[in-house]
């Protein structure tokens, strides 16, 4: 990858933080993409996927009830309601913490099964939180539109003579968000880990995109997309 177009694509990634989450492909399509997102706290409480089987877990246990059953709407919440915890300023929970029990109380009067109602369910949701709430600020690069854009680089480049396939599954594309402390600064990285194989199937490429996100959730560091040069090849023998 070139350095124009390490800056293209930089620019495309700045130019989707900056945009209203209301135009964003993610607005539509983060109830979708549920089962595809994990979240780790800087308290290290591991949460999901966020599929049908759902799950809490801190120091390897489960901790409380079995949450499985609960439709997308009170996942969605959970999510937003988990970030508002880490991202918001200590001084100000307190008001938070109305905006969470408001949260919490509209997603169980409007958990639905069917899929067609969350077009109009979950943006109410979000505009709870706010629409430029850091926690919802720091969703927005959950777009498929990324993982595009590096599949095109990366078959001009490094996997120009290489023909690769998607893998089906959890495997194929996932989405990690990390919350961590560094010194006193709060940190969010949000990371995509996409994976292809051989049409072959003798061998996959596995591949990460990560953007990092101080507490203001401002986009301080972009990690450097030459990395993705870096191709990680195993052998998937039968």
């Amino acid at each position: 990858m070139d350095e124009k177009e390490e800056r293209s694509f930089e620019d495309m990634i700045r130019m989707m933080f900056s945009a209203p989450i209301t135009s964003t492909a993610f607005f539509k399509d983060f109830p979708r993409l549920l089962s595809r997102l994990t979240l780790h706290t800087s308290s290290g409480c591991d949460v999901g996927p966020f599929g049908d089987d759902w799950r809490v877990e801190e120091g390897g246990e489960e901790k409380g009830e079995s949450i499985g059953n609960h439709h997308k709407v009170v996942r969605v919440n959970f999510i937003l309601s988990l970030l508002s915890i880490e991202l918001e300023p200590e001084d100000e929970q307190e008001d938070w913490e109305e905006v969470r029990k408001e949260g919490e109380i509209y997603a169980m009067e409007n958990d639905k099964e069917e899929e067609g109602d969350l077009m109009l369910i979950i943006p109410p949701l979000f505009e709870i939180y706010g629409l430029e709430s850091k926690a919802v600020k720091c969703l927005k690069l959950i777009n498929q539109n990324i993982i595009l854009h590096c599949m095109f680089l990366l078959k001009q480049s490094i996997l120009k003579d290489t023909l690769t396939k998607d893998v089906r599954g959890p495997e194929g594309w996932r989405v990690h968000i990390n919350m961590f402390e560094q010194g006193e600064e709060a940190m969010v990285q949000l990371t995509h880990t996409r994976r292809e194989q051989s049409v072959t199937e003798s061998f996959f490429v596995e591949w990460t995109v990560s953007a990092t996100f101080d507490r203001c959730v401002s986009l301080t560091i972009c990690q450097n997309l030459s990395e993705l040069k870096k191709k990680k090849i195993h052998n998937i023998s039968k």
